[in-house]
């Protein structure tokens, strides 16, 4: 019986490394197929917890410092399977191992649609990490204007007091530029 379990758990732990695989390569379609073989898997709908926290899904330990599926899709602009995520009911404030967000990444590298799709699934834009740096923070420090922008309009900052939005280069990031 425990070899059987233990047979349960390699598969699905193949079938939930595929499924971040799909998202880090923006495999619309294969992560569609996986999703509904790991809903068949359990029987019909997807377990939100597992979607976002456990180590056997989004949040595989090991080999991609617990980045979720969520954050792979982000990291390169990978929206739609980013939205299919986010259908499924994937905790949009999940954290990885270094307390990093999905929004955090989508702002470092710049993914406006992706950010925007965060935030239009009720993503904290005031949310700090451990080191007290926000969304915001991370894409005025990293150049990513448009996305800063994004952040500020959608931030409860007082935006002609924005010292917040300063990186260390001491320019300002509106988006416009200036």
């Amino acid at each position: 019986m425990q070899r059987a379990t233990g047979r349960d758990q390699r598969k699905e732990r193949l079938l939930l490394d595929l499924l971040w695989k799909a998202c880090n390569a923006g495999d619309y379609g294969m992560l569609q197929r996986l999703l509904e073989k790991h809903d068949e898997e359990r029987g019909g709908g997807v377990d939100v917890s597992e979607l976002g926290v456990s180590p056997l899904f989004a949040n595989i330990h090991g080999h991609n410092e617990g980045r979720t599926a969520l954050y792979a899709s982000c990291f390169s602009g990978h929206h739609a399977c980013a939205s299919l995520l986010l259908d499924h009911g994937l905790d949009v404030n999940q954290l990885d191992n270094n307390r990093i967000t999905a929004l955090n990444i989508a702002g470092q590298q710049g993914q406006h649609a992706c950010a925007s799709l965060l935030l239009d699934h009720g993503f904290d834009v005031n949310r700090v990490d451990n080191n007290g740096g926000s969304a915001l923070h991370i894409a005025s420090h990293h150049g990513q204007h448009a996305c800063a922008s994004l952040l500020l309009d959608r931030s409860k900052y007082d935006k002609s007091q924005c010292e917040m939005c300063v990186p260390p280069s001491g320019k300002w990031c509106r988006g416009d530029g200036s």
